[in-house]
């Protein structure tokens, strides 16, 4: 009788050793992975994020919307402002666009050669004060580095790059990559042309832009539609699938009027 006993308490101790481990384990994914409060998510949807597709969550680098952008909870504190002022919030002032120094830390690969293209995608558009510079050492306005971007959440990754939102009147001050992911064709690798994109397309987000299915910055521009398959911005198809930003040739139309309504160098620029 009494060996029963032991042998019930041996495992008693046993599943409750076991239960403790699945509790941490899980306990463990959601100190990276936090849900985002309700209250949240209607400022944010209110700000014309997109909180259904991929729903924002907390990680270690703050909030996550879209998918691929940090968004600064600074700006969570201001949520009274109205549209117009709170857009405001969300893009660089004029001054600090005039040269802004990029460097990253991807060495000589695919997706480190493609930064060039990305800069000179935003560069080459005329008539903004937006001008990215690559820089090979030191403090940089932005900083790409390289990242496990899965965040704890089983299954497979789907963003190759996140980068952060502007605050306080600066650019977002980083881009990160995780080169791991694959394209939408399962094994192929994205190629450097399609990492010219990615990188033109995070570039955007630390200058305020959210995607073009939300209309760039949550509301729309005028001069610019309410959908368009050709935005570099644009964010609506699996990595790597026809039509979708990495097949891109470049910035549209739509994406360049964007950039002057937001650092034009005529009168009536947003970053003023």
């Amino acid at each position: 009788m009494k060996t029963c006993k032991i042998n019930i308490l041996i495992v008693f101790i046993i599943v409750l050793l076991n239960s403790c481990g699945q509790d941490e384990s899980v306990i463990a994914q959601t100190e990276v992975v936090r849900p985002v409060p309700e209250s949240i998510l209607k400022i944010l949807e209110s700000r014309g994020v997109d909180i259904h597709t991929q729903p924002p969550i907390y990680i270690e680098e703050g909030l996550l919307i879209e998918g691929d952008i940090i968004y600064p909870e600074s700006l969570l504190k201001e949520s009274k402002l109205p549209q117009t002022e709170h857009v405001l919030a969300t893009i660089a002032d004029c001054k600090n666009v005039r040269d802004i120094t990029v460097r990253h830390e991807l060495g000589d690969t695919p997706e480190g050669r493609s930064v060039k293209r990305g800069l000179e995608l935003w560069n080459n558009v005329k008539g903004t004060y937006v001008c990215f510079r690559l820089i090979n050492s030191g403090d940089a306005d932005i900083t790409i580095i390289r990242a496990d971007l899965r965040d704890g959440i089983p299954g497979k990754k789907l963003n190759p790059a996140r980068a952060a939102f502007p605050a306080q009147g600066k650019v977002g001050p980083f881009i990160a990559i995780d080169a791991e992911v694959r394209t939408f064709f399962e094994d192929d690798a994205i190629t450097e042309f399609q990492w010219g994109n990615i990188m033109a397309h995070e570039l955007g987000h630390c200058l305020g832009f959210l995607h073009m299915n939300e209309g760039f910055l949550g509301t729309q521009m005028e001069g610019t539609p309410l959908d368009d398959p050709l935005s570099i911005m644009e964010a609506g198809k699996p990595v790597g699938a026809e039509g979708s930003l990495e097949n891109l040739e470049g910035l549209s139309e739509s994406d360049e009027i964007a950039l002057r309504l937001l650092y034009g160098l005529e009168s009536g620029r947003l970053c003023n």
